[in-house]
């Protein structure tokens, strides 16, 4: 059996509780509306990583980049010139240059859809024809030949395309200066530098 308290005879019973002031219903409101709006943006953002591809110049591309580049140990210092080859809902492909570390590199990339997931696919393009590494392979192909070689500077882009690069440069031998022209190419998955033509006449 429940006993039921009665208040003592006489006594009145508790104010009742005052009505919200304008300031504490607007607080609420606020409270309430901002709430909205971080789910909203929660929302978006979520509908967006699921649905759009990044662009090639987004910071989701960015950072995705520097992550491919740290699991392989390369130092990624910088992405410059990004340009967008394609794009569509289901593939967005680009070019860009990458500085890894004091030397910059052309690549090609790409975001597409796996299944709920966007992923990022990066080849490595051919080095340029001024690159530092192109005049070092040059360097060793002369002394491999037992040629010596002072400097070889003025380099020059005659033509580039993805499966090949046309170079010139000037050659300062003992005795004699000379132009050469050759090719950047990638045979068998790695950068091949092929001498063409060289036409030397002495100092």
């Amino acid at each position: 059996m429940t006993e039921t308290t009665q208040p003592p005879a006489g006594a009145t019973p508790p104010p009742p509780a005052p009505p919200p002031s304008m300031w504490q219903r607007v607080g609420r409101w606020a409270a309430i509306a901002a709430g909205i709006v971080i789910g909203l943006v929660g929302i978006i953002r979520l509908v967006v990583n699921y649905t759009v591809l990044p662009s090639c110049d987004s910071s989701r591309m960015t950072d995705t980049l520097r992550s491919i580049y740290g699991k392989q140990k390369v130092a990624f210092k910088g992405i410059s010139d990004i340009k967008t080859v394609s794009s569509t809902s289901s593939e967005v492909t680009c070019t860009a240059l990458v500085d890894i570390g004091g030397d910059q590199e052309s690549i090609n990339y790409r975001s597409y859809w796996e299944g709920w997931t966007a992923q990022v696919a990066v080849r490595a393009g051919l080095p340029r024809c001024d690159a530092p590494r192109t005049g070092e392979t040059l360097h060793n192909i002369f002394k491999g030949r037992k040629v010596t070689v002072n400097r070889i500077s003025d380099f020059q882009t005659v033509t580039t395309s993805e499966a090949e690069n046309v170079c010139t440069a000037q050659v300062d031998a003992p005795g004699e200066l000379a132009t050469i022209t050759f090719l950047i190419f990638r045979k068998e998955g790695s950068t091949q530098v092929l001498i063409t033509d060289v036409k030397s006449q002495p100092k």
